[in-house]
């Protein structure tokens, strides 16, 4: 797992007939919530991760579990 977040910068230059275009990225490495022991909102629109042994990250979410939403307003900052 990682501790911290990874950032690393790559500088790619492309070299053309009248000008030289420089391109700065930066690559991250996260670690992916498969990886990790929190596990995902069972309500199909809600972002929010639940701990192994929950469903929902809330009441909304269990009560709208049924409901087809294009987002899902538990109101949790991974939601907002």
């Amino acid at each position: 797992m990682l501790d911290s977040l990874d950032l690393k910068v790559e500088t790619y230059t492309e070299r053309c007939p009248d000008q030289v275009t420089t391109i700065r990225f930066q690559k991250e490495e996260i670690e992916m919530a498969d990886e990790t022991n929190e596990k995902k909102c069972a309500h199909p629109s809600c972002s929010c991760t639940v701990a192994q042994n929950e469903k929902y990250c809330s009441e909304y979410c269990a009560n709208a579990r049924n409901v087809m939403e294009i987002s899902c307003n538990c109101r949790h900052p991974a939601c907002s």
